[in-house]
């Protein structure tokens, strides 16, 4: 479990940070009564995901095959094509407000009228672009996690082969245009969950890969340019607040957060909070509401995290739910390591939904299950069953 080369790791090691960092103060928030209780119930939902982490994962007749990865023609089309249409609508949503001029002068000065693009703009209705294309905006991001996982796992150090330099060049090209769209997405849209994807996959990659003096150089730079893009958006977000110290507000209020949710909801909504949240936006497509009675207190609605949408959903039995999630992870971890092509191309999506369990998870956004989506079009492009003879 606590290996490097595992997602769980990865998991166990931000919601232990996580508590760290709502120990310390913070100037905004002033805490009239203590929080021990709620530090209990977080702990517990931790120590049952490792239990269930615990149980032996799926194991299914050994195979007469392997997996073998080519890069494909249709998918570098399919990578690029999907990638620039992500741009052009986070784009269009942003030109929906400013001009990128004027957009680019009020980012360099902290105007909190950037924040329009995510506050109004992210609903249709007021002036955004519709919800059917934004989801698209995460296209690159996905692209990059599915390449930047196949060459993880399927390529060698060094290529034995013409095929083996041809597929590690088209990789390394689609990375690469992927990383800078990306990243443009996270200019556009102040998106640091983008930003945490891209951080934690490459941790995944700089734990678990030998490197040259080169690669050294270039992780430190890339992690020195991500650490200084997440301060530019902290300070654009709330002002006078850089990326650490906005870590803290925002883990202790989701431990205020929850401790209200705990303490004041009304009405469970089954799911509708969590793993089936995207499933009212895709009803709402086709002209039906789902309409399910909940309420409670928040000190500051945006700041619930994945043990608050849970509780929301099953109460106490929301600890069931991380036994589940603790033994589905490990089936993640053992056929990803067992070279499955599916896993293998969707595991650092699965390590980027574990990572946003402190804030508002992506697990629970439509954008995520296109991401899924993208990752299985990919799959069925290019990764192949070879039969071991």
């Amino acid at each position: 479990m606590f290996n490097l080369k595992n997602v769980t790791s990865y998991y166990l090691g931000l919601q232990l940070f996580g508590l760290i960092l709502a120990i310390l103060p913070d100037d905004l928030l002033k805490i009239d009564h203590p929080l021990f209780w709620i530090f209990f119930y977080h702990l517990s939902a931790v120590f049952i995901f490792m239990l269930g982490y615990l149980l032996p994962p799926l194991k299914f007749k050994k195979n007469n095959f392997q997996y073998s990865l080519v890069v494909t023609m249709p998918f570098v089309i399919f990578s690029f094509c999907i990638s620039l249409f992500g741009i052009i609508v986070s784009y269009l949503q942003l030109a929906s407000f400013f001009s990128i001029s004027e957009y680019i002068g009020l980012f360099l000065t902290n105007d909190p009228r950037v924040t329009e693009v995510r506050g109004i703009g992210a609903h249709s209705e007021d002036g955004g672009i519709g919800g059917i294309f934004k989801m698209f905006a995460y296209a690159p991001l996905a692209i990059y996690l599915i390449t930047l996982a196949w060459k993880q796992f399927y390529c060698s150090a060094k290529p034995q082969n013409d095929t083996d330099i041809l597929n590690l060049k088209r990789l390394n090209l689609i990375i690469m245009m992927s990383l800078i769209l990306s990243l443009f997405k996270v200019f556009f849209w102040l998106d640091r969950l983008t930003l945490a994807a891209i951080i934690f996959a490459n941790l995944y990659v700089f734990f678990n890969k030998s490197k040259s003096k080169k690669a050294y150089i270039i992780y430190i730079l890339l992690f020195v340019v991500v650490i200084f893009i997440a301060n530019i958006l902290s300070a654009n977000r709330l002002e006078g607040y850089n990326f650490f110290s906005f870590l803290v507000l925002y883990f202790k209020l989701g431990l205020i957060n929850f401790d209200l949710m705990v303490k004041t909801v009304q009405g469970h909504t089954y799911g509708f909070r969590s793993i089936f949240s995207p499933l009212p936006f895709i009803f709402k497509f086709f002209g039906i509401t789902i309409d399910i009675k909940s309420s409670f207190d928040s000190e500051w609605q945006d700041a619930q995290y994945m043990n608050s949408y849970l509780h929301q959903d099953f109460g106490y039995f929301s600890l069931l739910a991380y036994f589940l999630l603790g033994w589905l992870i490990k089936n993640a971890d053992y056929f990803a390591h067992k070279g499955n092509r599916y896993y293998v191309s969707i595991y650092f999506m699965i390590l980027f939904g574990l990572a946003t369990f402190w804030v508002v998870p992506v697990v629970n956004a439509i954008e995520y299950w296109l991401m899924l989506v993208i990752a299985h079009i990919s799959c069925k492009l290019c990764v192949k069953k070879v039969l071991i003879t």
